[in-house]
């Protein structure tokens, strides 16, 4: 039962986490297609990084230790220091970090998959 408690509670925050993996996808290519970024649009930006990056360190200290989730959503994160900063780098390198992007989110994906099964189960 107290597994089935855990397993619960890493599902419903993968589940958070996958909406607001999203969210920072559309705010990464929104900003990088805007040239008047605001203030406002770069602080929401570094806030959804450090949400992201606090769920994912929860999730990594609960989960068994042969599960690799995290490294790829860091890689991303510390690759997009700021929506500015961003807009400087070469296209090469945007589309690279979005591949580690999608990468991550199929490992999430997985996860998910195996988290329902062992709910389901």
């Amino acid at each position: 039962m107290v597994e089935n408690a855990r397993t619960e509670m890493l599902y419903k925050l993968l589940q958070d986490w996958i909406g607001l993996w999203d969210e920072y996808y559309k705010l990464l290519n929104e900003g990088l297609a805007r040239e008047d970024r605001t203030p406002e649009d770069e602080a929401r930006f570094l806030q959804l990084q450090m949400r992201i990056a606090s769920m994912v360190q929860i999730m990594k200290e609960s989960m068994p230790d042969d599960v690799d989730f995290d490294s790829n959503v860091f890689k991303v994160l510390e690759e997009s220091i700021s929506l500015d900063v961003l807009s400087t780098e070469s296209p090469i390198k945007i589309n690279h970090m979005k591949s580690v992007w999608h990468d991550a989110t199929i490992q999430g994906r997985k996860l998910q998959a195996v988290l329902r099964s062992r709910l389901a189960a």
